[in-house]
């Protein structure tokens, strides 16, 4: 069949629009993506650009910040693309206030935080000084919340302002996990939490990024909830709060009843479902009750295995297939609760086998056996089982020689002491305190606690037993403190005298974070106005950060104000929504250059100080409030 001209230019203009046409619609509703622009012309994201260094996309409204949004949630924005938020005309700074009443509901409303677990935003934003105001992030089926939700590898985000940004972290426990990674805590794919993003990882510049009255707003959280920094909700770079990061860093309980619940729910899930230690055992062989109802860690008359609450590994099987932690076992399952996390944390502390905990006495018994105890030799792997009989603390190193505080309440037949490990220079023993066998003679070879029940000592790195660095399987390698930097000095602590004696608890206090531990954030920090940073171009960080803790079904909304009264600036914190009486909530503040700050609980003030650190502790008992 012959086909005139005419025909077949019309023909093929019909299948040019045709075939735009269906592209624009399978991109417009395939991938829910609400825009504005109809019909048959070109949907226009950004103000203008095409995406590279030399001619970034411009960012000049609300509509073009969604745009980011949804196009990298989609999938869309794989390859490292630029942006730039200015004006188009002029390239000068703008301001994009989302209380425009004439933007579409959904700017308002479904905002999701830019990058995610699935997606990551890996692009380089150059925010030209402009200011964002009023942007309420829907952090719904996130993991990572914030601003920007995940910042990727070698992704930039530096140069702008958030005004008012309201962050909602609402986890419900319905919601699918699926594709979630870890935090570094105990809930592997628990949520974080942050003004400006969710999650950084290391490699990723974050920089020159400043907040005014921000705001998270975990309202209903039926899922575990965290921020690490407040201002960033996690690093890859920094500890996690497992390692004794900000949420741990300031001080951590062990008590006879805290223990007594472990062993007690360790048993009750063996008797529900078999589960097996290290040799094959079940888990009720080296954990019991005895018939006056206390506690015992480990059963002597099996090959004197001792073993420890952190280094407990279990397994559904006795061929132990991917053992876990008996304490994470616990936490996941329900049997603890997770906010038992500032009372007891597997990496800070540890008690070991031979210990019988009466909760009704509420105490500790502790019998007698250091002859046997070896010294710890560098490049070997620290057994905490070899130390029976003692409470084992890991204190992470500082870089300072006194590295926090302890108090422990004990009867007065105890004596409670350090056991040594290292001289006071960090070297080896050697000499008087160090024998052939390479143990212990006697406990004249002991450090000295000094001070009785009750009495507050420092944590001085000289009466440490070991130096180590974690190895990547959680393992503790010693070290040579004068040559390699340790991860954590070790503690160990048992009772010196002949017979056998009882502690109630030991209560520890780290000293505050340093600022070179907060290094990876960089220059991002919570001011009062625009013009703090405009017009001061040699600004000085405040470095201070808080961090929060949520359960399931606890509620925290947390506002952060710089402000000014007659005595100068004062960095004050709104924390409301918890039920104290159902409630248990960790805040932790690290005031690195000791600003002034404020404090309040439902618009009561409960903190005023220039401490380092301070720590609140929510429970159905009240407030406890820590500050060092």
């Amino acid at each position: 069949m012959k086909i005139r001209p005419l025909f077949l230019i019309l023909a093929i203009l019909a299948n040019i629009i045709m075939i735009s046409t269906f592209t624009y619609a399978w991109f417009a509703n395939n991938q829910i993506y609400i825009i504005d622009t109809v019909g048959m012309s070109k949907v226009q994201y950004f103000a203008k650009g095409i995406g590279t260094e030399s001619d970034p996309y411009i960012i000049s409204n609300a509509q073009h910040l969604y745009s980011l949004s949804k196009l990298n949630e989609m999938g869309l924005m794989t390859q490292k693309y630029y942006f730039k938020i200015a004006d188009p005309n002029t390239g000068n700074p703008v301001t994009i206030d989302f209380n425009d009443s004439e933007l579409p509901t959904q700017y308002q409303t479904l905002f999701k935080p830019i990058g995610d677990h699935i997606y990551p935003f890996i692009g380089y934003i150059e925010g030209n000084q402009s200011v964002i105001k009023n942007v309420k992030i829907n952090g719904s089926l996130k993991q990572d919340i914030g601003f920007f939700g995940l910042i990727g590898d070698d992704a930039v985000v530096q140069n702008f302002f958030l005004e008012k940004p309201i962050i909602y972290s609402n986890p419900l426990s319905s919601d699918s996990r699926l594709g979630f990674h870890s935090h570094g805590v105990s809930n592997s794919d628990s949520y974080s939490t942050g003004f400006i993003a969710g999650h950084v990882l290391t490699s990723a510049t974050l920089e020159k990024v400043y907040v005014i009255e921000p705001t998270i707003n975990s309202g209903t959280n039926q899922y575990y909830n965290s921020s690490k920094y407040g201002l960033i909700g996690n690093t890859s770079e920094n500890a996690s709060s497992d390692d004794g990061g900000l949420s741990n860093a300031y001080y951590f309980e062990l008590t006879s009843q805290w223990v007594h619940a472990f062993v007690t729910k360790s048993l009750q899930l063996d008797a529900i479902t078999p589960i097996f230690v290290q040799t094959g055992q079940r888990i009720g062989t080296v954990l019991s009750i005895n018939s006056n109802g206390q506690a015992v860690i480990t059963n002597n008359s099996i090959n004197n295995n001792y073993y420890t609450i952190s280094t407990l590994r279990v397994s559904y099987s006795s061929s132990f297939t991917n053992p876990v932690y008996l304490y994470d076992l616990l936490v996941e399952l329900g049997y603890i609760d997770p906010t038992q996390g500032a009372n007891y944390n597997r990496k800070n502390l540890d008690v070991v086998g031979g210990i019988t905990i009466d909760n009704v006495a509420n105490t500790m018994s502790f019998s007698v056996s250091y002859t046997s105890y070896n010294s710890p030799l560098y490049n070997q792997i620290f057994n905490a089982r070899l130390y029976r009989n003692t409470i084992i603390l890991y204190v992470r190193a500082t870089g300072e020689s006194i590295l926090g505080q302890m108090t422990a309440s004990f009867g007065s037949n105890a004596e409670l002491r350090y056991i040594p490990g290292f001289t006071a220079d960090s070297t080896q023993l050697t000499g008087y305190r160090y024998i052939e066998n390479r143990s212990w003679k006697n406990k004249n070879d002991l450090f000295p606690y000094p001070g009785g029940s009750g009495a507050t000592v420092p944590i001085d790195i000289k009466n440490a037993f070991a130096a180590v660095k974690e190895e990547p399987d959680g393992s503790m390698r010693v070290i040579n403190p004068n040559i390699v930097i340790p991860d954590y000095y070790v503690y160990v602590l048992g009772i010196s005298n002949s017979q056998v004696s009882s502690i109630n608890s030991v209560f520890f206090r780290y000293v505050p974070a340093s600022s070179d531990e907060f290094s990876a954030l960089y220059d991002v920090d919570v001011i009062n106005n625009v013009n703090e940073i405009l017009t001061n171009p040699n600004y000085i960080n405040s470095d201070l950060y808080f961090s929060y803790y949520l359960g399931i079904n606890q509620t925290l909304i947390v506002r952060n104000l710089k402000a000014f009264d007659i005595s100068g600036e004062v960095y004050r914190y709104y924390i409301t929504g918890h039920n104290p009486g159902s409630s248990y909530i960790f805040f932790d503040l690290a005031n690195i250059s000791r600003k002034r700050i404020e404090i309040y609980v439902n618009n009561q003030l409960v903190v005023s100080n220039t401490n380092k650190a301070t720590t609140l502790r929510f429970s159905s008992s009240g407030i406890t409030i820590n500050t060092s």
